[in-house]
């Protein structure tokens, strides 16, 4: 079974391809990054860090415990 990412976090990930495409355009097309643009790619990174770090802090919460062979442990819920 591969791992798989949440929704949540794919969501966030798409804030990133603005920011891809000026680096690329910075290395690749030798183009000049303003003052502006590069406090707005550190902007959206730490913005994508946070917020997904939030997410998997929230997901991790809401998970269910698996089952180990302990019917008391499988029958519990996870309430908030």
């Amino acid at each position: 079974m591969t791992p798989q990412l949440a929704a949540s976090t794919t969501a966030f990930l798409g804030l990133l391809s603005p920011v891809v495409a000026i680096l690329l355009g910075w290395v690749i097309a030798g183009e000049n990054l303003t003052p502006m643009q590069i406090a707005g790619i550190v902007i959206v990174i730490v913005i994508v860090i946070v917020l997904s770090s939030i997410s998997a802090a929230i997901i991790s919460r809401h998970a269910k415990p698996s089952c180990c062979g302990d019917a008391d442990l499988c029958s519990q819920q996870i309430h908030i």
